[in-house]
């Protein structure tokens, strides 16, 4: 089963995965379905790739020069074609419990949204790479502004702030970004559920592991 867990820049979104990552391996239930769980990210990759994958996404994080909105969107899905092949497919096959941060609507959001590139045109070249494949579940951690300025201001006076980050639209511009890309989404057929941003840290876990419970009953 693949999961997908989106959300903006300063979401709390990465903060989750991991509380979400001690929860699951503790939960019997989940371990009924699936043989192993699995987790990685978009454009670093799962641990054993984050090297070759790095090589791969430095330019875009490259701080000596700007590549273009085409460009940074090509290098995003040739590292999310090497990602399907060598890693989110032969793992599936496995039987596996699979959760990845960020995928295809953060390009949607970024890319097209924010940055003009057609939408038509990702979502082709996104059908080409993954051969038709899809998320079962598509999360979208949803923030109020109020804490993205806290969890930005944090990221920033710890100096963890990537070029990408620094270059952040507004809280209005990255809502409207993902939820016009949300939209999407669910107009090519994929399952997109929003967690509100009122739920507790462990509320969010809680709410996607009975997601992931309920769509494998039975």
């Amino acid at each position: 089963m693949f999961i997908v867990i989106e959300g903006m820049d300063n979401s709390g979104k990465t903060t989750l995965i991991n509380y979400l990552k001690k929860s699951l391996l503790n939960n019997p239930l989940i371990f009924e379905k699936f043989s192993k769980i699995h987790f990685t990210s978009e454009p670093y990759g799962p641990e054993e790739f984050k090297e070759k994958f790095s090589e791969l996404s430095s330019p875009i994080f490259s701080n000596s020069y700007s590549l273009s909105p085409v460009t940074e969107s090509l290098l995003f899905l040739a590292i999310r074609a090497e990602h399907l092949r060598k890693f989110i497919k032969p793992k599936l096959e496995e039987n596996s419990l699979l959760i990845c941060d960020r995928y295809f609507l953060s390009t949607l959001a970024y890319q097209s949204h924010l940055k003009g590139v057609s939408c038509e045109w990702l979502s082709s070249n996104m059908k080409f790479i993954s051969e038709g494949f899809s998320p079962n579940l598509v999360f979208i951690v949803n923030v109020s502004e109020e804490d993205w300025k806290t969890f930005t201001n944090n990221k920033r006076i710890k100096k963890q702030l990537n070029k990408l980050d620094c270059l952040s639209s507004s809280y209005r511009e990255l809502s409207e970004a993902y939820k016009w890309a949300s939209e999407k989404l669910i107009e090519l057929g994929e399952n997109v559920i929003n967690i509100p941003s009122t739920f507790s840290l462990e509320e969010k876990a809680q709410f996607i592991i009975n997601k992931i419970v309920e769509i494998n009953k039975g």
